[in-house]
């Protein structure tokens, strides 16, 4: 069973309370001699002193930070019948902890899977660093070899949106020879100097035009504001605009929708009412128009840098681009608060190039376990390439999304006729 400790070839049994690594410590073991072991631990609290000073000393993304982790298992994994899996990976002759790495496992296709600890919500995938823990690519492909010896039994493993880089340092996953490109890229861009005329250093001309133009027309339309929410009353109140904004947008276009399910709202809501006062990463932003929520931006603030996730507008004002409004005063907000790095993160929206923001690529890895795990793992993949395949026909792409999006629409205009004849 997955809730007992799974040892890997060569591990040390856990026969007391783990060690944290500092950067003497790390760095005094000869690198050449290095070796590695892994155990895993079923639950986020079996490790959770480790993982704070990892998180707070160390390198992770926000993603992989404690709290976010922790709401991830509590709202989401467990009804989508998967169970947390966290490898720690230590220096098998000090028994110092270098790395964490937090999965999930999850049954389908008669596979036990081993997935990343996300459950949709997580733009990144990347371990959690022990302070001064740089290993080079020889360690790493050593390392990984232990990792996967200590998930056995499970058949096949499979990580989406690894980025290059945590912070300063190399993100090891995206070094392992078998990743191969995401379908996913991010997108981002430095912010510094002066904040009052960042939009006009950053942004294409005619975007830091149009903006300007816009931000007087609204304000031809009555008292325009910006806000950061800082209460338990604006939370919510910016919250339900949000939901209720992408709800719109998404029914229009055909688009499937995470956020409609209630349990994905209450976990982006937990963690937002969790931040106040600064006590977690979540930054929520709105425009308000005479009282009333025109934009919102769900953000998370992390160390030097601003993830912006979820962007959403009232439809009625579309033609005053309010949605590009709050990007643009959410970014002047993140220069002022000294931030460094606008995250556009996932996504290939046309607005973020013309914020000035640069692509990056992402990494995904899939690796079987056993040999059942090869065998529905080739056939995983086969139809994950004949999708790739399909994006690059966009033509042929367009044609069956619109299609699917048309149907999309008619599924739900007739489930409101439904509803009406019901009511």
């Amino acid at each position: 069973m997955i809730s007992e400790q799974i040892p890997s070839s060569g591990a040390v049994p856990s026969d007391g309370p783990p060690q944290i690594a500092g950067r003497e410590q790390l760095l005094r073991a000869p690198r050449q001699t290095r070796s590695f072991a892994a155990r895993t631990h079923a639950s986020l609290e079996a490790v959770e002193p480790i993982w704070r000073r990892f998180e707070r000393d160390g390198n992770c993304t926000v993603y992989q930070s404690y709290e976010w982790a922790h709401r991830v298992v509590r709202h989401l994994a467990a009804g989508s019948g998967a169970v947390p899996l966290v490898v720690e990976v230590f220096d098998a002759q000090s028994r110092l902890p270098l790395m964490l790495l937090p999965f999930m496992v999850r049954k389908a296709y008669g596979c036990r899977i081993v997935e990343w600890l996300d459950c949709d919500v997580c733009d990144y995938a990347a371990p959690l660093l022990a302070l001064g823990f740089v290993p080079t690519l020889a360690e790493i492909v050593a390392l990984w070899a232990v990792v996967c010896r200590s998930l056995q039994p499970a058949d096949f493993l499979r990580i989406q949106r690894i980025p290059p880089t945590l912070g300063a340092v190399a993100n090891p996953l995206a070094l392992l020879p078998a990743v191969t490109p995401a379908p996913t890229r991010s997108h981002g861009l430095p912010i510094d100097g002066p904040p009052d005329s960042l939009l006009k250093r950053v942004c294409r001309p005619s975007l830091a035009k149009e903006l300007g133009k816009n931000a007087r027309r609204l304000e031809r339309q009555g008292r325009l504001r910006f806000v950061e929410a800082d209460s338990r009353v604006d939370v919510e109140s910016l919250f339900s605009a949000l939901i209720e904004q992408r709800r719109t947008r998404f029914q229009q276009v055909g688009r499937f929708d995470l956020l409609a399910d209630p349990r994905v709202q209450a976990f982006y809501l937990d963690a937002a009412l969790g931040s106040l006062g600064g006590h977690g990463p979540v930054r929520l932003f709105g425009v308000s128009l005479d009282g009333e929520w025109i934009a919102c931006q769900y953000t998370l603030v992390d160390r030097d840098r601003l993830h912006a996730l979820v962007l959403t507008m009232d439809e009625e004002w579309r033609k005053y681009s309010p949605g590009m409004h709050v990007v643009g005063e959410v970014m002047i907000w993140a220069r002022r608060k000294g931030l460094s790095y606008f995250d556009l993160t996932i996504g290939d929206l046309p607005y973020k190039a013309a914020f000035g923001a640069r692509e990056n690529q992402l990494s995904e890895l899939r690796q079987p376990l056993s040999a059942r795990g090869a065998v529905v793992l080739a056939g995983l993949a086969a139809a994950w390439a004949g999708k790739s395949v399909l994006r690059r026909q966009r033509h042929l792409y367009d044609t069956l999304r619109s299609g699917r999006q048309a149907l999309r629409r008619l599924q739900v205009r007739m489930a409101a006729v439904r509803s009406r004849g019901e009511a």
